[in-house]
């Protein structure tokens, strides 16, 4: 820990020595390499055909004619979620209003 403290010290004083003699020049960044982001942007959801579920025949008295989800969408993130239900394909595109700036997800979408 002494030996630290003392190569540190010596640096500093090293960078106040060349700040007052007008010759410090700023240590290179180092940059970190790229790689996938740490986050998602959008989640993804597919749920898939919803025909196979609900039995439209079994049941002649009761016609759906659409359905509603209840998708579950992480705080501050957008969801886009879709199925298929009496052969047609349902998009629903969900977000944290309070997730985001103004104006950003309209920018998005």
């Amino acid at each position: 820990m002494a030996r630290e403290r003392g190569r540190k010290a010596r640096a500093w004083a090293k960078d106040d020595d060349d700040k007052a003699n007008g010759i410090w020049k700023a240590p290179p960044v180092a940059l970190k390499k790229s790689g996938p982001p740490s986050s998602a942007l959008i989640g993804l959801s597919l749920l898939g055909n919803l025909d196979g579920i609900y039995k439209h025949s079994s049941f002649h008295e009761i016609k759906l004619d659409t359905l509603t989800t209840g998708s579950r969408q992480r705080a501050g993130g957008m969801l886009l979620f879709g199925y298929t239900f009496l052969a047609k394909l349902w998009i629903s595109f969900g977000y944290d209003e309070n997730g985001f700036d103004e104006g950003i997800v309209e920018r998005f979408w």
